[in-house]
């Protein structure tokens, strides 16, 4: 750890929660987790049910959204994905501010051939 001050980077209400959690797990793990030097913090309290509650909920949906993703990419159909793509790339390229002007020039990229995966092996 670094042990020069440094400027506070988390908005104030993070912090308190943050705050709020480290004494929560303090407290249960009777001081012995988390180990990092400690900060003066008199004002923290620990979180109410109803945070720890919406946080278990919010944790726990982020879980299943991160798991369910996982699921698509290994078992949909590889068409289903590549228009997934391309549709994902066109939303991107269309909300661009700045629309790429043709070029005159000589120098354009190289357009590669696309490798399937089967001529890798």
């Amino acid at each position: 750890m670094s042990s020069t001050k440094r400027e506070e980077v988390l908005p104030a209400g993070l912090q308190q929660k943050i705050d709020r959690y480290v004494k929560l797990w303090k407290r249960e793990y009777g001081g012995a987790w988390p180990a990092f030097p400690e900060k003066e913090q008199p004002l923290a309290r620990y979180p109410r049910a109803a945070e720890r509650l919406l946080d278990d909920v919010l944790f726990r949906g982020l879980r299943i959204l991160d798991g369910f993703t996982a699921f698509v990419y290994c078992y949909a159909p590889f068409g289903w994905l590549e228009k997934y793509r391309s549709f994902k790339n066109r939303r991107y390229q269309n909300s661009s501010p700045e629309k790429e002007q043709p070029s005159h020039s000589s120098n354009k990229a190289e357009i590669l051939p696309r490798v399937e995966v089967s001529e890798l092996k």
